[in-house]
């Protein structure tokens, strides 16, 4: 039962190169907002990207096409890798 999710979340598969690329533009939002909002656009090739305050930050490999994504939270390790995880509920 320890690692039971209760909240029933699941983890973005985000493309970590696009992280790395983009880590500078993640500091600076983090640093620079007082709100940060994650939301999921889909692009002309019908691939899904993770936007972070309206900006693109990461490629999504593990959606399905348009499906219904709730509550997207963001863990932020500037430290290590992964740079970011986010969860969210579909």
């Amino acid at each position: 039962m320890e690692n039971f999710n209760y909240e029933n979340r699941h983890y973005l598969a985000l493309k970590q190169e696009d992280l790395k690329l983009n880590k500078e533009k993640i500091e600076w939002i983090f640093t620079n907002y007082e709100q940060i909002t994650f939301s999921v656009k889909w692009n002309k090739n019908k691939t899904p990207i993770l936007m972070m305050n309206g900006y693109k930050i990461a490629s999504i490999s593990n959606l399905k096409s348009h499906i219904n994504i709730h509550d997207l939270k963001g863990e932020f390790n500037f430290n290590n890798t992964p740079l970011l995880r986010v969860s969210c509920r579909f």
